[in-house]
């Protein structure tokens, strides 16, 4: 897999490639739903949420395909580009939006994305 994730919660990828991260901490009382979304700069959604159940796991593994990751392009003109990433988890009437390596309100999650470097498949 190609995704790395630095100290920083920070994910960075070749744009095409897949991989997993994995959600951890989640309370083993309830079978959580776990979404991952993607936005480019102006804050607009790129491609559609991944969803992910818990199934009261403590953890769940969330695949990003390179059909989600084809949608995040970098321009001619630089060496990569910068999208951000979100996780919430929901069940019922709760949700909660999760802070990525011990983040905050207002800090964002950032997803690196390097051009292709191979077509592949």
């Amino acid at each position: 897999m190609s995704i790395f994730i630095d100290e920083k919660g920070s994910i960075t990828l070749y744009q095409g490639d897949s991989g997993n991260i994995t959600v951890s901490g989640l309370d083993t009382n309830s079978s959580w739903n776990v979404y991952f979304a993607v936005q480019n700069e102006n804050r607009v959604p790129v491609g559609s949420e991944i969803m992910v159940s818990s199934a009261g796991s403590e953890s769940v593994v969330i695949t990003i395909p390179s059909s989600l990751t084809d949608l995040l392009t970098v321009p001619v003109n630089q060496d990569y580009e910068i999208y951000y990433y979100g996780l919430k988890i929901c069940n019922g009437d709760t949700e909660h939006t999760l802070f990525v390596q011990n983040s905050t309100y207002g800090e964002i999650n950032q997803l690196i994305v390097y051009p292709r470097k191979v077509q592949g498949v």
